[in-house]
């Protein structure tokens, strides 16, 4: 860049010795060339504007990887918490050995039934391509609020609410749980933010 404006100096020195049509010659090559430097300009601009805007969203894409990886630390810790009450949970243990078959007879008559499994959509306004894993097992709907239980399973909250004031266990697997050992599934929140933003 500095050798250039050097040479168009000593080319503006030059016109004095020059002829008139010299001279013009010159002129319509001087203006040439700036129109060139401007385009080097305009076009290094360009590049350095695109390289700006790439950095930036490079950014927010490690800015959110940064925020989902610690929410995906607190729900490991949370989840493994609630493993640790479940198996010091009272709930686990029985008084003898003879005691413990028998109480194993009793909670298996006593089970309450298993909700149904919907094997299709039952819902129109469900979209045909909508992932399975993202439906709550008890209403078969979209999960808006899901929570998850100290044996990984998720629920629709409400749901899982309403079977827990009359049953007191999982309606899964049938060991017990309580609403104290349910917390937020942010995992499924952000998959389900993630399927809505690719339609």
């Amino acid at each position: 860049m500095t050798t250039l404006v050097s040479s168009i100096i000593k080319d503006y020195a030059l016109l004095n010795d020059l002829t008139a049509a010299e001279r013009q010659e010159w002129n319509e090559m001087l203006d040439e060339q700036k129109k060139y430097m401007k385009q080097v300009e305009d076009a290094f601009q360009t590049i350095m504007e695109c390289h700006d805007k790439k950095i930036r969203e490079l950014n927010k894409w490690k800015q959110a990887h940064d925020r989902l990886a610690i929410e995906l630390q607190d729900i490991a810790r949370e989840f493994s918490h609630l493993q640790e009450q479940w198996k010091t949970s009272p709930k686990r243990s029985t008084s003898s050995s003879d005691g413990k078959k028998k109480n194993q007879e009793d909670r298996i008559q006593s089970r309450p039934r298993r909700p149904a499994v919907s094997k299709g959509r039952q819902h129109a306004s469900i979209p045909k391509n909508y992932p399975d894993h993202l439906l709550c097992p008890l209403t078969h709907e979209p999960f808006v609020d899901p929570v998850i239980d100290y044996e990984g399973n998720t629920y629709e909250k409400n749901a899982i609410l309403e079977w827990l004031a009359i049953h007191q266990t999982s309606p899964l697997t049938r060991n017990h749980l309580t609403e104290n050992q349910l917390i937020p599934n942010r995992a499924i929140k952000h998959a389900i933010l993630c399927w809505k933003g690719n339609r």
